[in-house]
């Protein structure tokens, strides 16, 4: 087993490794052998939530805050952050990092569809190119707990769109009123009641 320093560069690193034997006839020997070393640096990022969540409620919309930071002592090139959610349609779910410096962080305002109740699997993935240029990912679920769709109590319109006001009846004296007002170029309209 090999440790790399924790200050070396990424890169590919040349191994020499001598084997010194006696062959049958008594004579010493050496076989040198080169093995080259790949030395990754992958990216330290830490993937969550950026603020509390709101209530989440089966068959209503709701955001998912989803921030990446930078916790490593050099700066990132982060390609496309992508947020998924198995059998929930999930919106405005995918947009490119690009350049992150240490300490800084990258967030996405994704929002969710869930249909039904229970725990909900929320699948960040981060895609980047590592030191080779080879693609790689990096991935984290996010586990929130969707409840039950609220129904308003039978007979309150709390929830229910307000009805406009009604007005009462008019009697033949207010429409004579009304009338003589009109006559002499003045505001005949009937009083609106005022809404509370």
């Amino acid at each position: 087993d090999l440790i790399v320093n924790g200050g070396a560069k990424p890169g590919a690193y040349p191994l020499r490794i001598t084997f010194a034997y006696t062959d049958p006839r008594g004579n010493n020997l050496t076989d040198d052998q080169v093995i080259t070393l790949l030395v990754f640096s992958p990216p330290i990022i830490d993937i969550s939530f950026y603020r509390t969540l709101d209530a989440f409620f089966a068959g209503q919309p709701a955001m998912l805050p989803v921030q990446v930071v930078n916790l490593g002592r050099n700066s990132l090139i982060l390609g496309r952050m992508e947020v998924t959610a198995e059998g929930v349609e999930v919106a405005n779910n995918s947009m490119l990092i690009g350049y992150l410096d240490p300490g800084g962080y990258f967030t996405l305002d994704a929002t969710a569809f869930p249909q039904v109740a229970g725990p909900l699997d929320v699948l960040v993935t981060v895609h980047y190119l590592d030191d080779f240029n080879q693609p790689q990912t990096i991935s984290q679920t996010l586990t929130i707990e969707v409840q039950e769709a609220q129904v308003p109590p039978e007979g309150e319109g709390g929830f229910l769109p307000e009805q406009p006001p009604t007005l009462p009846p008019e009697t033949f004296l207010q429409k004579l009123g009304r009338a003589v007002l009109g006559l002499l170029g003045l505001d005949s309209a009937r009083s609106q009641p005022s809404q509370g």
